[in-house]
C-alpha cells in the first residue's frame, strides 16, 4: 500500500525499486513497475461483526511509526482486528495461538515430568508436548497453563483475540498421543482389546474410530482453552481457524465443528465455497458465531506469479455465508483493488449489521433472473426485515431483474434508503454489488 497525495492529477505512476548495501557502497539497477491510482478508501468498521486482516510476515514488524501507518490504514479499510503486535487506530490485535517453543512453550512442565510427555506416531517422546489425556485430567497441568496463559498474553501485548489454527491429521498431531494411557483410553472409546495395540495397528485397522477419538480429544482440549482465557481473562474471546466441515477436515485437521459448537467464541474457516461442506459447517455452528474466509493468491511471497485480488461480490458472499464476520489471508498478497472491496463491504456490514449475525437465510424468497444462484442471497434480521444482497461476480455487466413478497405495511428500499417499486430492474456492473431491504 502507498500512499499519494489526494490532489495528484494523474490516476498511474512509475514506481522504482531496488535493494543495496550501505556497508559495500553498491545498490542494484533499479527496477520499476507502474501502479493504478485509486481512490482513497473509506471502510467502516462493523461493531459485532470482525473484518480480520491476517499480516502474514508483517506479524513482526517493530517500527513503531510504520506500524502506525499500517494500523490507520486498515482501519480505513474496514478492519477491526489484525495480527501485529500494537493497537492503534482503534483496531484490535489478536494473536494465534500453538504449542511452538517460541509461542506457547511447554518445555518446562515436560522437563520437571518427562513420564507425562506425549508420544508420537513413531514412539518418539516428545520435549516440548504433554500428553493430551493429562492435559484434561491432572490439576497440576491445568495450573501451569494458567500461569504460562498469563505470561504469554503480555508477551503478545495483550490481545483481546486468541485464535487457535489447528489444521493437524490425526495420526501426526500433537494432540494425537500414543502413550500407554492414551492407547488404553482409545481401546475403551473403540471397544476393541488394548493388548497388542500400536500405532501402526491403530491406522491400519482402526483409523475411522481413531479419527473419531482425536476429533473429541480436540474439543474437549479447546475447551479447556477457551474456559482458561476465559476464566483469565474476561475480555478476550478465543476462537478455532481450520477447514469447513467434512469428512476430510476431520480426518485431516482433526477437527469436528459439531463438537466444537458453544465451546469457541468464532468457528473460523476457509477458505473457497464448497457448498456441501459451507452447509455443515453451518448446521454446525447453532451456537459459536461462523467466520469464512478468503485467500488472496499468491500467499507465499516466494512466488513470482500474478496477484490476485478480493471481488467484492466475493467477499460479500463470504458474510452472507457467515454469521460472525469474514477473514482475509494474508497482506503481504493484497493489494488497492483488495482494500477498496474490503471497505465497500464493510460499510454495508457496518449499516446493515444485524442482517448478518442470525443466519437467516431465505434465497428461496427471491424470483431472480440474469444472477446465478450463489450470486444471490435474502438474509432475515431478528425483527423479520430482510436485507436482498445482490452480487456479481463477472467480469461483464449484467442485467439482472428479481421481486420478492413485501409484506403489508412494509416497503422496499434501496441501500440509500430510497423507496423502489418491485420488480427491481437494473445493471450490476462488473464485480458489482446491490442492497435492498424489506422493512
Amino acid at each position: 500500500m502507498i500512499h499519494v497525495d489526494r490532489e495528484v492529477a494523474y490516476d498511474e505512476a512509475l514506481v522504482f525499486y531496488y535493494m543495496g548495501s550501505a556497508a559495500a557502497h553498491a545498490v542494484e539497477v533499479p527496477n520499476c513497475f507502474t501502479a493504478h491510482i485509486l481512490p482513497e478508501a473509506s471502510g467502516e468498521r462493523p461493531v459485532q461483526l470482525i473484518s480480520q486482516m491476517w499480516p502474514g510476515w508483517l506479524h513482526s514488524l517493530d517500527e513503531a511509526e510504520l506500524q502506525r501507518k499500517l494500523m490507520e490504514a486498515m482501519a480505513a479499510c474496514g478492519v477491526t482486528e489484525i495480527a501485529v503486535k500494537r493497537k492503534d487506530a482503534g483496531l484490535d490485535n489478536f494473536a494465534l495461538l500453538d504449542f511452538n517453543s517460541w509461542n506457547f512453550s511447554l518445555v518446562e512442565y515436560v522437563k520437571d515430568h518427562p513420564e507425562e510427555a506425549a508420544i508420537d506416531f513413531q514412539g518418539t517422546h516428545y520435549d516440548d508436548m504433554i500428553c493430551s489425556m493429562r492435559i484434561l485430567e491432572n490439576p497440576e497441568v491445568e495450573e501451569f497453563l494458567r500461569r504460562t496463559l498469563r505470561n504469554w498474553y503480555e508477551k503478545n501485548q495483550c490481545p483481546t483475540h486468541v485464535v487457535f489454527d489447528y489444521e493437524w491429521h490425526v495420526r501426526d498431531s500433537f494432540f494425537s498421543c500414543y502413550c500407554p494411557r492414551c492407547v488404553a483410553d482409545f481401546a475403551r472409546f473403540a471397544g476393541v482389546e488394548a493388548e497388542d495395540l500400536t500405532s501402526q495397528r491403530i491406522n491400519e485397522e482402526f483409523l475411522p474410530r481413531w479419527t473419531e477419538y482425536c476429533n473429541h480429544r480436540v474439543a474437549e482440549l479447546c475447551a479447556l482453552f477457551g474456559k482458561l482465557i476465559h476464566e483469565e481473562l474476561p475480555d478476550v474471546r478465543f476462537s478455532v481457524y481450520s477447514g469447513y466441515q467434512s469428512e476430510r477436515t476431520k480426518l485431516i485437521y482433526g477437527i469436528d465443528w459439531t463438537l466444537l459448537d458453544g465451546k469457541v467464541d468464532f468457528m473460523m474457516c476457509g477458505y473457497g465455497r464448497n457448498e456441501k461442506d459451507l452447509h455443515a459447517t453451518q448446521e454446525a455452528s447453532r451456537v459459536s458465531r461462523l467466520v469464512t474466509g478468503e485467500l488472496v493468491l499468491p500467499d507465499d511471497i516466494s512466488q513470482n506469479t500474478a496477484p490476485g485480488w478480493i471481488q467484492k461480490a466475493t467477499l460479500l458472499r463470504r458474510c452472507c455465508d457467515a454469521t460472525g464476520g469474514y477473514l482475509v489471508f494474508a497482506y503481504a498478497s493484497l493489494d488497492g483493488r483488495s482494500f477498496l472491496a474490503m471497505a465497500e463491504v464493510s460499510r454495508i456490514l457496518r449499516r446493515f449489521e444485524p442482517f448478518f449475525m442470525t443466519g437467516r437465510r431465505r434465497p428461496e424468497a427471491l424470483t431472480v433472473s440474469g444472477l446465478g444462484a450463489e450470486e444471490y442471497e435474502v438474509l432475515d434480521d431478528a425483527t423479520g426485515n430482510s436485507l436482498v444482497a445482490l452480487m456479481n461476480g463477472k467480469k461483464e455487466n449484467r442485467d439482472f431483474v428479481f421481486e420478492i413478497p413485501i409484506p403489508e405495511g412494509k416497503k422496499l428500499y434501496d441501500a440509500n434508503g430510497n423507496v423502489v417499486a418491485c420488480p427491481v430492474k437494473g445493471v450490476l456492473p462488473a464485480d458489482g454489488i446491490a442492497i435492498y431491504v424489506v422493512r
